[in-house]
């Protein structure tokens, strides 16, 4: 499986992940210092809108290469001040789907994917920040599942 494979069929898995949670479920934290689901989704739509989906955006569309200072990112940090668990779960999945659409779009057609690109001490090339991208993903849909687990809403 390609990453963008990956990368397109997340939305479809997060939102298979979050099937049938309550308001009340949806916000609910397995336990102390953990996320819930809809913090989780939340994330996930600021590093498609802020952090990894921008920076691919920006370098498939060879629009910049370098993103060193560019604002801080503490995903802890951003669910306090952005108030993730307040958000709507329904919006929040809507708006993740459609900011990873345009991401993909970004992709489409004949895109360098060894276009170089730097962030501080990190680099690599448009393939290589793909696969972390894929890997975050990975990550918080197995997150997902453990929260499920977590909270009884299986």
């Amino acid at each position: 499986m390609d990453d963008r494979d990956l990368l397109r069929q997340s939305p479809t898995w997060f939102e298979v992940m979050t099937a049938g949670l309550s308001d009340a479920k949806w916000r609910e934290r397995p336990a102390e210092g953990q996320w819930s689901a809809l913090e989780v989704v939340r994330h996930m739509l600021d590093i498609e809108t802020d952090v990894y989906g921008l920076r691919v955006r920006r370098l498939a569309r060879g629009e910049q290469t370098d993103f060193t200072g560019g604002p801080g990112f503490d995903a802890d940090r951003w669910a306090t001040e952005r108030r993730y668990n307040e958000a709507d779960p329904k919006a929040a999945l809507a708006d993740f789907r459609r900011e990873r659409e345009a991401t993909l779009a970004a992709l489409a057609g004949d895109v360098d994917l060894t276009r170089h690109w730097r962030s501080g001490t990190m680099e690599g090339d448009l393939r290589t920040l793909l696969a972390r991208f894929a890997n975050h993903d990975a990550i918080h849909i197995g997150q997902l599942a453990k929260i499920r687990r977590g909270i009884r809403a299986y």
